[in-house]
């Protein structure tokens, strides 16, 4: 019971997955470092910096914990470790710390689950007379090195790599409501198959030496747009409760 209640308290600071592996070992608790195939997604959104001197300071928090609460439930749906809230901004896995073969086709459904209910979210606002919100993300997949970052008195699990940094630009120059992927990503197996990829001009990057050539993702299939549909219907549902 005692551990249960440990980890319960851990994980409102860290991922139930990462809190699990921590509680399991407590003779030592730092986890190793290695280098993981994996996915990242990275979202923000879109204004916020001006939607936030617009309104009062109860409102914004509001809002965001909203917003945030939406990407929380979609990451959990879709097999993803929400790795850290920056403001306005989210970090979520796929595939690490928990090895998953399938963490780029996961990092897609998760980036439309996203963005479906912000849209229900937005629907919502639109009928009380409130703005849209938009939200813009960027993935990326490849190898990355998970493991501890700081100090011994304060770390953090988290994955750091070229790969991880390219995902956070992507979600830089991703458009308003929409989902930019590196060539990786778009080529991971059954990717091609869930959505309608719409292949971009090379981007100059900060940071890489070779322009990269993004894409776009379109219109889901009718299979992945029917998988979206029951699952939002699910954490609807389950938030009324």
């Amino acid at each position: 019971m005692e551990k249960r209640q440990d980890e319960a308290a851990l994980s409102r600071y860290v991922s139930p997955v990462v809190a699990e592996k921590i509680l399991s070992n407590l003779s030592q608790p730092r986890l190793a470092n290695q280098e993981m195939e994996g996915s990242v997604l990275f979202c923000d959104i879109v204004g916020f910096t001006q939607l936030s001197e617009d309104l009062p300071a109860d409102e914004v928090a509001s809002l965001l914990n909203l917003y945030l609460g939406a990407i929380a439930d979609s990451a959990h749906r879709c097999r993803g470790v929400v790795d850290k809230f920056i403001g306005d901004s989210a970090m979520i896995l796929f595939g690490v710390p928990e090895a998953d073969k399938e963490h780029g086709q996961q990092a897609i459904r998760c980036a439309w689950l996203i963005q479906a209910m912000v849209r229900h979210i937005n629907k919502q606002r639109r009928q009380v007379g409130k703005e849209p919100i938009m939200l813009r993300i960027g993935i990326n997949s490849g190898t990355m090195l998970a493991g501890n970052i700081g100090i011994p008195d304060r770390l953090e699990y988290t994955v750091v790599g070229d790969n991880v940094n390219l995902a956070s630009r992507l979600c830089g120059a991703a458009p308003a409501d929409g989902i930019m992927m590196s060539q990786t990503s778009a080529e991971f197996p059954g990717v091609a198959e869930m959505v309608e990829l719409h292949r971009q001009p090379a981007l100059k990057i900060r940071g890489k030496k070779n322009p990269v050539t993004p894409s776009i993702a379109g219109t889901p299939s009718r299979e992945f747009g029917q998988w979206l549909m029951r699952t939002m219907a699910y954490i609807l549902k389950k938030q009324v409760r």
